[in-house]
């Protein structure tokens, strides 16, 4: 295929059912196949041994309305499991590439409003900013294409990583700028932040003015608020992990 379904701005993908060799679904398979990897993420004794899979034949049942067209009217939805989930946890974050064609995050962000918890007051949608740092040349060298294309040998400083609105019950959502379906694979650098803003519980950006007050302010002040929220954004704690 010359066009890549899972990220718009991205190389070719490899969307043969198999993975071909030097492929990075070969690579991935390689990896997650590994006996210490299946330790790790606690799949050593699934039935199933090998991944990709699993065999030809298999089938599975879907009752719920999330990638279910077919799903019954009133059928549990992620709405319904957000709204559960959240407030039994410190944080939950739901993201999504802004450039991924096959989940769009625009319907996503609208699922996670439809949650119905109140946005916090100042964690109104705002960018969030991340440390882009280098890669080394035997990493580049190594790398499949699909990987990780904006990759560079030098530091690149602060950069926009997306966009954050934080919700009451520590419920987030976050789009990760210039990413397609697989963030991991195609921003690792904001991907691990990302990780790393849910495990710390770290803020992804700085709170912004309340309404009334960005209403009383001069274009001057404006100006001048909109440069120190930034420079703040820009800094610890928001892009350290």
């Amino acid at each position: 295929a010359y066009i890549n379904d899972l990220t718009l701005f991205g190389p070719a993908s490899n969307t043969a059912s198999a993975p071909s060799a030097g492929s990075l679904d070969e690579a991935t398979a390689a990896y997650l196949n590994r006996a210490d990897v299946r330790v790790a993420l606690h799949v050593d004794e699934a039935p199933v041994g090998t991944w990709p899979g699993p065999k030809e034949g298999w089938t599975y049942a879907s009752d719920y309305a999330a990638c279910n067209g077919a799903a019954a009217d009133g059928a549990v939805s992620m709405i319904d499991f957000y709204r559960g989930l959240a407030p039994q946890l410190e944080r939950t974050i739901v993201f999504n590439g802004d450039t991924d064609p096959c989940v769009s995050y625009e319907g996503t962000r609208e699922a996670v409003r439809r949650v119905g918890f109140p946005e916090l007051a100042g964690h109104e949608y705002r960018p969030w900013f991340f440390n882009a740092t280098a890669t080394s040349v035997r990493v580049l060298r190594e790398k499949p294409v699909l990987f990780g294309p904006s990759l560079v040998v030098w530091e690149e400083g602060p950069q926009m990583g997306g966009s954050v609105v934080d919700y009451a019950h520590g419920l987030s959502f976050v789009t990760v700028h210039g990413s397609g379906h697989m963030v991991p694979q195609i921003r690792p650098r904001a991907g691990l932040h990302l990780l790393g803003k849910l495990i710390s519980g770290k803020p992804f950006a700085p709170p912004l003015p309340l309404d009334k007050e960005l209403a009383a302010m001069s274009d001057g002040a404006f100006d001048a608020m909109v440069d120190k929220w930034t420079d703040a954004a820009k800094g610890p704690p928001f892009t350290t992990i």
